[in-house]
């Protein structure tokens, strides 16, 4: 687009044919020992990174959230518990890291680690703002994403909690990722939020296009919408589109 043999890759700005990057990366300031203008950690045959966030969350064999490597996280990778004491750094503020070349060896992504459903469940709840209680559903595999309930007993007693489609968001890859998880959560607070201020009546008479309606819109203002993959931004698009709402995709900022 300027006259040079140069490719735009949106958050991880634009790359030279030459054969490096000509924009900074996004995170350079958290990696002085590595080139601002370096890809991966100049390594690109064992790893990518499309947004310039390359930085993971890590969580043992039970979804206990263990903590994170030396940046800004975005990646959610399981790893034993065993993996982690033996390499683990633990900091002056007692939360404990690890060095993300180390890290990445003795990971996996979460959508491989194959977690028993409440160990999954405790991986999302580390993102749950919403201090609603996750139950798992696994509706057709690829419909990813989550949904708030409210029941009534014969009794009048309500409850509520949140669905979380655990199989479908594996399949979809948004339990890599923890911006796409937390994506999903602003969706389902303002269903939550909705029924606080309503109450269960009202909120069970509210139309279909009113409840998703300001969702969707929260989803897809939220600061995390820029950083989910291209492939789940079109997810909450389409949702949109079928809601009657339209929602172009914002070009996210470098460096946000």
């Amino acid at each position: 687009m300027h006259g040079y043999d140069t490719y735009d890759y949106g958050a991880r700005g634009y790359y030279a044919a030459s054969g490096r990057f000509t924009t900074v990366d996004p995170l350079a300031e958290k990696y002085y020992s590595i080139s601002p203008y370096a890809y991966c950690a100049g390594n690109p045959v064992k790893y990518i990174d499309p947004t310039g966030m390359f930085v993971d969350d890590y969580f043992n064999e039970n979804g206990t959230y263990l903590g994170k490597d030396e940046a800004i996280t975005d990646n959610v990778k399981i790893t034993s518990q065993q993996s982690w004491d033996a390499t683990k750094t633990v900091n002056s503020d007692g939360s404990e890291s690890i060095d993300h070349a180390t890290g990445a060896a003795r990971s996996i992504d979460n959508s491989s680690a194959n977690l028993s459903t409440n160990a999954e469940l405790s991986v999302y709840n580390h993102y749950n703002p919403t201090g609603q209680t996750l139950n798992a559903t696994s509706p057709e595999s690829g419909n990813g994403g989550a949904a708030f309930w409210a029941t009534k007993d014969k009794n009048g007693v309500i409850k509520t909690g949140i669905e979380v489609n655990i199989e479908g968001n594996k399949s979809m890859k948004i339990a890599d990722h923890a911006n796409e998880i937390k994506n999903i959560f602003t969706h389902e607070d303002v269903h939550k939020n909705d029924f606080n201020q309503l109450g269960y009546d009202g909120f069970k008479n509210m139309s279909k296009d009113s409840k998703e309606s300001r969702a969707i819109q929260t989803q897809r203002d939220n600061s995390t919408f820029p950083l989910m993959s291209p492939e789940i931004q079109q997810k909450v698009i389409k949702y949109g589109l079928i809601n009657g709402i339209i929602l172009p995709i914002k070009i996210p900022e470098v460096g946000i």
